[in-house]
């Protein structure tokens, strides 16, 4: 197996892979990243946005506009959960 280096951002460069990869904007929705600790959720700094470290779990909030005449808006939701994670109290 050969890894490459990926980077997200680039996808909305490349209308075709974005297609195919089933994205659902252009990348300009607003995202909200937050850190579990102890069951409660806080937000990470936006200049932190892409770092997750070992050990953390993450929550991950994008809203966008789904492109209706009626401008409803969408919400994806993601939870990272890392090996070894602390998202719990001891």
């Amino acid at each position: 197996m050969v890894q490459t280096k990926f980077d997200a951002r680039t996808l909305h460069e490349q209308p075709a892979v974005a297609a195919e990869s089933r994205m659902v904007d252009d990348g300009k929705g607003a995202k909200e990243v937050f850190r579990v600790d102890n069951f409660d959720l806080l937000q990470v700094a936006e200049e932190d946005h892409g770092r997750f470290y070992s050990g953390d779990c993450y929550v991950v909030l994008y809203a966008y506009n789904n492109g209706a005449r009626d401008q409803v808006g969408e919400e994806i939701i993601c939870v990272c959960l890392k090996p070894n994670a602390h998202c719990s109290p001891n």
